[in-house]
């Protein structure tokens, strides 16, 4: 009986002094940041590695963002590159994430490191929240145009007048998740007139948009066309439905010109459409947010 009372007592010394590990209620950290080495020029795609972990013992939301630097020391003031939310991580969990964002227009020559920087509400170890890749890379400008979002406007064709393309250009790759993308609303008309005794309720009857939305990559945007029918003036019923209807290429040569290629089969029609800005007020932006010496012809 002694010796059960003492194996007892040993055991709660051993049970009561060991240490004990507690995990922090909130507490993500950054482990590691590899982006492919090598150089690059200004709207290249960067390949980016970056292990995270969630330290704390409740599961997390979480928001990271990339950055490019001039120095090692990683900052909100940095280059942002991209962002991203996590939904959920679950305690004591690593993930990995594989991104590869673009290099914006702006970006002058030189060596840049790549880091990033994790957070979350009520972390309670902000020490650990952001890492860097010690090798730097090396961006250098290869020469010709390369798409910004100085080229957000309205464009027009001037031997088809009274039609033209809104053109919206996001290069923060946290749109959709899906990269650097560009949307174009085209306004225009039916491929032929509608009988004169043919009425519309609202506007005229041959009118025509159709929208198109796609990446881009240095100075040419590859979309898809689709065509959006069904709906009612400014009413959300019926739902409208949306559909492939074609391909679209949008090459800039500069911050006041374009050119628009077009093949929608269904209808039989193809070409290229010469474009030009409606008016001249941003071109001094474009050129601000294009790489350095990049001019209009």
């Amino acid at each position: 009986m002694k010796s059960r009372y003492l194996c007892c007592s040993i055991l709660s010394i051993l049970l009561f002094c060991a240490p004990l590990t507690v995990l922090a209620a909130h507490d993500i950290a950054v482990l590691k940041v590899d982006a492919a080495d090598g150089t690059y020029a200004p709207g290249d795609r960067l390949p980016i590695e970056i292990t995270i972990k969630n330290n704390g013992n409740d599961v997390i939301r979480c928001y990271l963002v990339w950055y490019l630097s001039t120095d090692s020391t990683i900052s909100t003031s940095d280059t942002e590159l991209g962002n991203v939310g996590i939904k959920e991580l679950a305690p004591n969990s690593t993930i990995i994430g594989h991104w590869n964002p673009s290099l914006r227009a702006s970006i002058a020559d030189g060596s840049y490191f790549i880091g990033a920087i994790i957070n979350t509400s009520g972390d309670s170890n902000n020490a650990n929240n952001s890492g860097v890749d010690n090798t730097p890379i090396t961006v250098t400008y290869a020469g010709g145009f390369v798409i910004s979002n100085g080229l957000n406007d309205t464009w027009k064709n001037p031997g088809t007048p009274k039609q033209g393309f809104f053109v919206t250009v996001f290069p923060d790759t946290s749109v959709y998740h899906a990269g650097p993308v560009m949307f174009v609303g085209w306004f225009t008309y039916d491929i032929e007139r509608p009988p004169a005794d043919v009425s519309a309720l609202l506007g005229e009857p041959g009118h025509r948009w159709l929208t198109a939305y796609g990446g881009y990559y240095h100075d040419t945007a590859t979309l898809g066309i689709e065509l959006t029918q069904g709906g009612v003036f400014d009413s959300g019923v019926p739902d409208p439905t949306q559909e492939p209807y074609g391909t679209m290429t949008v090459k800039f040569t500069s911050c006041s010109a374009g050119v628009v290629t077009y093949d929608i089969p269904s209808v039989g029609v193809s070409g290229t459409v010469p474009i030009e800005r409606v008016a001249n007020d941003n071109v001094a932006l474009c050129e601000s947010l294009g790489p350095p010496l990049q001019q209009n012809p």
